[in-house]
């Protein structure tokens, strides 16, 4: 079984039950650790590639082992990480939003379009400025 949940850089990656155990172990893994990094999927037309730069991955082997000990009071934690620099900030900045709010009248692909010309991080990208399109403007139909 594989599910994925994000939190504070560490992604949850397996579970496991051991039948005859009383006990459950939570495997969280360092969401930048390179054995995690998956082939890019590129379309065959270039036009359509995304400018966005890919995440950098590392040998840190982060791992953070939680075992549940079922009808005890203790649980066992073990965790291994070796530090390297964390994801850079890609949230979208208050001006950003203030500049949607203000040109909420027009469609989020040409605010886009317009804050890429103003120099916007080519690591926000557009479907961010549609939520936050999306977001603004719900109080104009409310």
């Amino acid at each position: 079984m594989f599910i994925y949940f994000i939190y504070n850089n560490l992604r949850y990656q397996k579970a496991y039950n051991v039948k005859k155990s009383t006990s459950i172990t939570y495997f969280y893994y360092c969401s930048q650790w390179d054995c995690l990094n998956k082939k890019p999927k590129k379309h065959c037309d270039t036009s359509k590639h995304r400018d966005r730069q890919s995440m950098n991955r590392f040998s840190c082997n982060g791992c953070l082992k939680i075992t549940i000990h079922e009808g005890s009071a203790f649980s066992d934690i073990e965790m291994q990480h070796i530090l390297h620099p964390v994801r850079p900030d890609t949230s979208i900045p208050p001006e950003i939003k203030r500049y949607i709010l203000d040109n909420i009248d027009l469609l989020p692909r040409e605010i886009y379009k317009r804050l890429v010309e103003n120099g916007l991080s080519i690591n926000i990208r557009q479907k961010q400025i549609h939520f936050w399109w999306t977001e603004l403007g719900k109080n104009r139909y409310k």
